[in-house]
């Protein structure tokens, strides 16, 4: 009325005959304001409906490009899980986030909408199969261990890497992240950490096995059922590599006295250099194990004597190649051999053995414990020697050996059916015949003036002992590693020299 600017209010009623079979009736009530054009109020009639008949709405967070949009701008999106493809939507609300994304509520639009047509045939709809929130999480895939040996202060330490395969998207939307529970050898699970590809356990222990278990769980909070958990495991290995072998060196001697060194190592993890003297190094009897790689000895007993060095590590394990160098101590000026001293033989068929025998090797005697009861350390005790008068002596053994054991036999090494791939082809020939460990030898000299009062020196294997005394004797304690080796003792040939007077 425009006399008196007043509205009047006519009812319009449009049914959708469409929507009423379907069983999904409805009224949606508009108020026109304004409009007194009942043609006009038809297209509105016709637009409201269409557009309550979709009027979907979307809210996502977007970049910041998108913080230039205003209120009532018109976008399209793209999106495979719902099947739209350049799909219109109009901006009802826009925010901007404090990490500068943007946060939008859209309202769907459609061409439609605005032909003044009411034509439901023309709407678009997309059928889509979502994945059920409520459905068990899909577990993770290609999930592997691996252990990686770094180095920190000079010292070599072991981690275990886990590394898996979330599932993508489109496996499972709504996958979050697996719990890691972890176990050593038949312990129980621990619950570690959750975590979406990776971890890192930090250290590790060499020889000991780890099992990994990986739950998945997803947005909702479900968790993977215990059946279908993933489950990887590793032995730990550790450090493989042997210490860098000594380029050489140097024995020189000065009267009883040898002095011993070489150049050191610059590898991680040494824990110092061992000092061994024989034929060889595998049996030859131990000197010292020494920080630095020098040694002097004094009191050596007169001979050429090879003395060799090797660097060991943390872990117990030898360079592959010990070196060596020979030395020869002359006997001292004006000292003879006493002619009546060794009445007794040294060939051990005398004296008392306590789990040791005389035996032979390589046709000469020889000395080897018995392993009886498999106990693997044996003594024999020479029995008493008498100088026939008191002297001032020095007095010293050969103590050659040998060792054998079944680290360094062809059966010991590679047993049927072992391959050579068994063996490692990347391992030399001193490697791989290399015995793990050989065995120890000790020597005591006693020594007395009237037979019932004794003194005793120790390392007597290496050292020769100047003494004052009529009777001496001698025990030899032979320790083997393992029951399938022995530690061969030749006969001592025991001498003794008479000094000045």
């Amino acid at each position: 009325n425009k006399k008196t600017s007043t509205y009047k209010i006519h009812n319009y009623i449009h049914t959708d005959s469409a929507d009423d079979t379907d069983e999904s009736y409805a009224e949606l009530k508009v108020r026109c304001l304004g409009l007194s054009d009942l043609d006009a109020v038809q297209k509105m009639a016709y637009y409201f409906l269409e557009r309550s008949k979709l009027n979907k709405t979307c809210s996502f967070i977007a970049g910041q490009k998108a913080a230039s949009l205003d209120p009532m701008d018109l976008i399209t999106l793209t999106d495979g899980l719902t099947g739209w493809d350049v799909k219109k939507f109009r901006v009802m609300n826009i925010g901007i986030n404090p990490d500068d994304t943007v946060s939008l509520e859209c309202l769907e639009e459609h061409d439609a909408f605005y032909d003044d047509v009411y034509d439901s045939t023309v709407m678009d709809f997309y059928d889509t199969t979502l994945p059920d929130p409520l459905a068990e999480p899909v577990a993770v895939a290609a999930a592997s261990l691996t252990e990686e040996v770094y180095y920190y202060r000079n010292r070599s330490f072991t981690r275990l890497l886990l590394d898996f395969t979330a599932p993508t998207p489109e496996v499972d939307p709504f996958w979050d992240y697996a719990e890691i529970y972890m176990k050593i050898g038949s312990g129980d699970y621990k619950y570690l950490t959750k975590s979406e590809g990776d971890y890192i356990i930090d250290p590790v222990d060499e020889g000991d096995t780890y099992y990994l278990k990986m739950k998945s769980v997803n947005i909702f909070g479900n968790k993977g059922a215990d059946g279908n958990d993933v489950v990887v495991s590793k032995t730990i290995v550790g450090k493989t590599d042997v210490p860098t072998n000594l380029t050489s060196m140097t024995a020189a001697a000065n009267g009883d006295s040898v002095s011993i060194f070489a150049d050191p190592i610059a590898d991680p993890d040494i824990e110092g250099y061992e000092v061994r003297m024989g034929d060889a190094w595998d049996g030859a009897i131990f000197i010292s194990f020494n920080k630095n790689c020098s040694l002097r000895l004094n009191g050596v007993r007169p001979g050429t004597h090879k003395f060799w060095m090797s660097p060991r590590d943390n872990a117990g394990v030898y360079s592959a190649t010990p070196v060596s160098a020979e030395v020869k101590v002359f006997i001292p000026p004006g000292y003879s051999e006493l002619a009546d001293y060794g009445a007794e033989a040294w060939d051990f068929s005398a004296g008392s053995h306590d789990n040791t025998e005389q035996d032979t090797y390589d046709t000469d005697d020889a000395l080897k414990c018995s392993h009886t009861s498999d106990v693997l350390t044996g003594t024999w005790s020479s029995g008493t020697q008498d100088l026939n008068a008191i002297e001032d002596v020095r007095i010293w053994g050969d103590f050659r050996m040998f060792f054998e054991s079944s680290d360094t036999t062809w059966n010991g090494v590679a047993p049927d059916p072992t391959t050579w791939n068994d063996l490692g082809a990347t391992l030399s020939w001193t490697e791989i015949f290399n015995p793990s460990v050989a065995g120890k030898i000790e020597a005591i000299l006693y020594y007395s003036t009237d037979n019932s009062n004794w003194d005793e020196i120790s390392f007597f294997e290496v050292l020769c002992a100047e003494v004052t005394a009529r009777y001496i004797k001698v025990d030899i304690t032979i320790t083997d590693p393992t029951l399938d080796s022995n530690l061969w003792l030749k006969e001592l040939n025991m001498v003794a020299y008479e000094g000045p007077q």
